[in-house]
């Protein structure tokens, strides 16, 4: 049992055995419809956040990405440091958390994925008796200012003490839902994922970079 989250998702995940869907499921369920959000516990939770964050910090290539949005950005919400930082992690209160969790934790928010070797028909009846209670509706969303458009180019440099250097690159395109989306996430992937990408080939077997 996990967690992860990332610029647009928070997801929890398990992995078990087949024939113990049922108790993960109902574990996962429990959490999700009955969470205490105990404030002695969400102050302990905090502290271990903001060690994260400080780790963060000594992660070229974390400091890196972060760096690149925060210049990439003026007002989009992406431009923050993902997991936070320290002074607003320790503002929050169980009524912060506890009242995003009301707010954003609803049907229309969430999606369930179960793969394996479980039987399909079973699965709903089970999901449905874990799930049946979970708040109905779609949260109301803040889209949060539009980003301006712009086109001129943005160069940061930080320093420190590293024995490799690490370029990255950003540039603005489509929105998400745009007809055009599809195929740029495509040509993305041809172009520079794995070793067999143009971008592979013509620099890391190059040797221009590692």
């Amino acid at each position: 049992m996990n967690a992860s989250t990332i610029y647009d998702h928070t997801s929890y995940y398990t992995v078990l055995p087949a024939d113990a869907f049922e108790e993960g499921l109902d574990i996962q369920s429990d959490a999700l419809l009955n969470s205490l959000i105990d404030e002695e516990e969400l102050r302990k939770e905090l502290l271990v956040i903001i060690q994260e964050a400080k780790r963060k910090l000594d992660n070229p290539a974390a400091l890196a990405r972060e760096s690149l949005y925060d210049l990439m950005f003026d007002r989009h919400r992406m431009r923050r440091w993902r997991i936070g930082a320290e002074q607003l992690l320790r503002s929050f209160t169980r009524e912060d958390v506890a009242g995003f969790f009301e707010q954003y934790y609803r049907t229309g928010a969430i999606l369930l994925v179960i793969a394996g070797d479980v039987e399909p028909g079973h699965v709903l009846g089970v999901v449905e008796r874990n799930y049946g209670p979970l708040r109905p509706g779609a949260p109301l969303r803040d889209r949060g200012p539009a980003e301006p458009l712009r086109d001129e180019f943005r160069f940061r440099e930080i320093s420190g003490d590293v024995v490799q250097t690490r370029i990255e690159l950003g540039w603005h395109t489509v929105p998400a839902l745009h007809d055009d989306t599809p195929a740029l996430d495509l040509l993305a992937l041809i172009l520079g994922q794995g070793r067999a990408s143009q971008l592979y080939r013509t620099v890391r077997d190059a040797g221009l970079a590692s």
